[in-house]
């Protein structure tokens, strides 16, 4: 369980939902997420991961995707430093472990798939998590991340005004202790570093802000001569754990 001395963000941060994000929940239960990304998730699970397969939600919040998936026939655990968020104790097996440390001993048995949707930005060192993630994988074990993207051009247009991409500025290092963020070719080099390739990168969500940022963000666009197709507010890449030989 989380030490006194865990410099993660105090649990209240996490009792309710964003405040862009309220409004959606699942069987009740509040969405720590954008909306409709937790059904996406859904959809790309049951497309990638062995049917039921034993599958772990990491930083699962109050287990609405847990329960997600779990209705669709995954054998999940939720694992997360709060266990007081959790709303889903007696139904779904859940693990209290602090994220930025080693976790993996934590767990009896190696997982088929590993889902973090909206963990990384919390973490202090994504390299080491995607270390364990790996290791907690069966070999040929699924990985699925979602985090925010700061290569869409709203992202590089608000880098480019005020020094921080969206999504981290201090209103979401206070509100949502987003600390840290990787480009997508951060994410590509962190996830084959740590011995999982990736099968699939894509992005969810608009990629465009609103008004004069709307328009700013197209025209900053059109004179880029680096601008990644995937352009959408979360990127969501599946990967798959990799042996040697």
């Amino acid at each position: 369980m989380m030490e006194e001395t865990s410099r993660l963000p105090r649990a209240e941060t996490f009792l309710a939902p964003p405040k862009e994000h309220e409004g959606e929940n699942f069987e009740g239960l509040p969405v720590f997420a954008m909306p409709g990304l937790h059904a996406h998730v859904q959809a790309l699970a049951t497309t990638h991961f062995r049917p039921s397969s034993r599958l772990l939600d990491l930083g699962c919040g109050a287990g609405a995707l847990a329960s997600r998936l779990s209705s669709v026939g995954f054998q999940v655990t939720g694992c997360d430093a709060h266990p007081e968020v959790f709303h889903k104790h007696g139904h779904i097996p859940f693990v209290a472990a602090d994220l930025n440390q080693d976790f993996v001993e934590r767990f009896d048995a190696p997982f088929e798939a590993i889902v973090a949707v909206e963990v990384i930005e919390h973490l202090e060192n994504p390299w080491h998590f995607m270390r364990q993630c790996r290791d907690l994988l069966e070999p040929g074990g699924k990985f699925l991340l979602t985090m925010p993207n700061i290569d869409t051009p709203r992202s590089v247009l608000n880098f480019i005004r005020t020094g921080t991409f969206k999504g981290f500025s201090n209103y979401d290092y206070r509100k949502d202790g987003h600390i840290t963020h990787l480009s997508q070719w951060q994410i590509d080099k962190c996830t084959e570093s740590a011995g999982i390739r990736l099968d699939a990168v894509k992005t969810f969500g608009p990629p465009w802000g609103k008004g004069l940022r709307h328009l700013g963000a197209k025209i900053l666009w059109s004179l880029a001569r680096n601008n990644p197709s995937r352009i959408g507010t979360i990127v969501v890449a599946v990967g798959s754990r990799q042996d040697a030989g």
